[in-house]
């Protein structure tokens, strides 16, 4: 199971983020072009893995770090109240307390995991506004940084 996969699943089974968004307008790595359903999330990749420089006593530890960029969209500049809501419940999903755990995919057989040993926001860039113009879109984006094992 990839670490974007394990994200999208932390994402899309969370009762908070489905109360404003449904699961199927949970997007990875970027919406539709026919996207026409509002809310909707995105999130991507925007930092290459990094691995934890510090060594265990038997080596290398085997934690590895993923920063995901997360965008809370609506259609329409009054929309920004909403995308903050939905941003709002993202973070309480992510950080609120840590997420740690397992996340599995059991619809494949063998059955795929990852262990993810914490979620920390990246508070530089948290609950930023973003307007584009050209498509009307209204979004809140956040990154997270998602320590997890290799």
């Amino acid at each position: 199971m990839l670490i974007e996969q394990a994200f999208g699943k932390i994402l899309t089974t969370n009762a908070g983020i489905i109360a404003l968004c449904p699961a199927a307008r949970i997007f990875w790595p970027k919406a539709p072009q026919s996207q026409q359903t509002w809310p909707c999330v995105v999130y991507r990749t925007v930092s290459p893995v990094i691995r934890d420089p510090l060594l265990s006593p038997s080596g290398y530890s085997g934690l590895v770090r993923t920063r995901f960029r997360v965008f809370s969209s609506m259609k329409t500049e009054s929309g920004f109240t909403q995308a903050k809501k939905l941003d709002a419940a993202v973070r309480r999903a992510l950080i609120n307390p840590v997420f740690v755990g397992t996340v599995v995919d059991d619809t494949v057989s063998p059955v795929e995991a990852v262990e993810i040993q914490g979620i920390f926001a990246h508070d530089n860039i948290s609950g930023l506004d973003q307007w584009d113009e050209k498509t009307q879109i209204a979004s809140v984006y956040s990154d997270y940084d998602v320590w997890h094992d290799e």
